[in-house]
């Protein structure tokens, strides 16, 4: 009896999961042919830059701050202090957004300082965006370790078809530009963090005070964020690659290569990670109930093998979707972007493979995670994104977009040998 409510529950949560992800990807879709059929690709490629800047601090911060919230929740419940778990990651997460706000006010006083009034605006809208969707980052990682997938699912579904409707409804009052497609993002992730908070109060202000009515006894600041400073470390130079190539192509090609090769990226590369990212959202707070506080042998095991098996099929999964975007990838674009992107279409099955390999290397991820070793992984994912960004400056400047390619292909590869060795070990 006890088993099949369990199997129930999975099988709720894996389709708030799926729902979420269908959302996400289709919807992610329909905005690119949105911003694709009304930007040229140059000026998609300057929305591309600006928004990467965002995409560093964010995967940086929150993404640490997020990593260290989710994994000690099920740490908190154990012990029944969910109420000073809570209270410590607010704390630390107002913290980390009065930090970005206070850089943002130092980059805003230099860019009118040294002259660049024309972009203080569009510089402003990067800042809040960063803050507020690393907040709402920070929101659904505690949602979803406490499994409220539908939350999760419903907040993804509902930033992407506001950025939709907002993006257009801007255009057709203002003009399409990347004034307003900022404008756009930002006001869908200001409506997405109000509902979040809404959730997040009705849902869990009594549960929490409710678990956790004495004063802590546990240092949770400090486990959090050494937890969070390993990933912070090494999310740094991650993003930094991330970063990396479409500088790279500006620097030593065009804005139109950078627009193509963020377009091919989100088409191929981008869909395959958002599968593997909500399969491991998905399986990260079981796979961190089952390990506990990741000093149990027994629980290692059965962890280990679980996510063992995930890397198979992954790679599997990953040939499979290659093979497919190897014969239809002219029509795959035809379906989604302006024929201006079509000759490079030959190009979209191997960002579709480098996700895959990569995917893999984050499942490894998630089973050092659950065992609380995020120390061990820092000297492979800073290497490996040392080298990615040297190789994405060399290979640009020869080969362009086929070099940024190739560049990451290897940092696919080079990343999961690494994270198969140390997870190993």
């Amino acid at each position: 009896m006890f088993k099949n409510i369990r199997l129930q529950n999975l099988a709720r949560e894996g389709f708030w999961i799926i729902i979420g992800q269908l959302f996400t990807i289709f919807g992610s879709l329909y905005f690119i042919k949105i911003i694709t059929t009304k930007l040229e690709p140059s000026l998609f490629g300057s929305v591309s830059l600006l928004l990467s800047v965002s995409t560093f601090f964010s995967q940086v911060l929150y993404g640490g701050v997020g990593s260290g919230v989710a994994r000690f929740f099920s740490v908190a419940e154990i012990k029944m202090d969910l109420l000073g778990y809570f209270e410590k990651s607010k704390q630390i997460v107002f913290k980390t957004s009065m930090f970005l706000f206070g850089f943002g006010v130092l980059a805003v006083l230099l860019l009118l300082i040294f002259g660049y009034g024309n972009i203080v605006l569009l510089t402003v809208y990067i800042i809040f965006i960063t803050v507020l969707n690393g907040i709402i980052s920070v929101l659904n990682n505690f949602q979803n370790s406490a499994r409220q997938r539908a939350i999760v699912a419903l907040h993804n579904g509902l930033g992407v078809i506001l950025k939709i409707i907002l993006a257009l409804f801007l255009f057709s009052l203002f003009g399409a530009n990347e004034t307003n497609l900022l404008g756009a993002i930002f006001l869908s992730s200001v409506i997405v963090l109000i509902s979040q908070l809404i959730f997040l109060r009705n849902r869990w202000k009594n549960k929490i005070s409710i678990v956790g009515s004495t004063q802590s006894n546990y240092n949770w600041s400090s486990q959090i964020w050494a937890y969070a400073f390993s990933v912070i470390l090494w999310s740094s130079f991650m993003a930094l690659h991330q970063l990396s190539d479409k500088w790279a192509l500006e620097y030593y090609n065009s804005l139109k290569d950078v627009g193509v090769y963020t377009v091919l990226f989100q088409l191929g590369y981008t869909p395959t990670l958002l599968i593997m990212t909500n399969i491991l959202a998905f399986l990260s707070p079981i796979m961190y109930q089952r390990a506990g506080d990741g000093k149990d042998l027994i629980k290692n095991k059965y962890v280990d093998s679980i996510l063992t098996r995930l890397v198979w099929l992954t790679f599997l999964f990953s040939i499979i979707g290659f093979l497919i975007a190897y014969f239809l990838h002219r029509e795959i674009l035809t379906l989604i972007v302006s024929n201006s992107y079509l000759e490079y279409s030959y190009l979209l099955p191997f960002f579709v493979l480098s996700a895959g390999i990569f995917s893999a290397g984050q499942i490894l991820n998630l089973k050092m995670e659950s065992k609380i070793q995020v120390k061990e992984m820092v000297f492979i994912k800073i290497s490996t994104s040392i080298c990615a960004i040297c190789s994405n400056f060399l290979l640009s400047a020869f080969y362009g977009i086929n070099g940024v390619l190739a560049s990451l292909f290897i940092y696919s590869l080079t990343f999961f040998g690494g994270m198969l060795f140390v997870s190993k070990k």
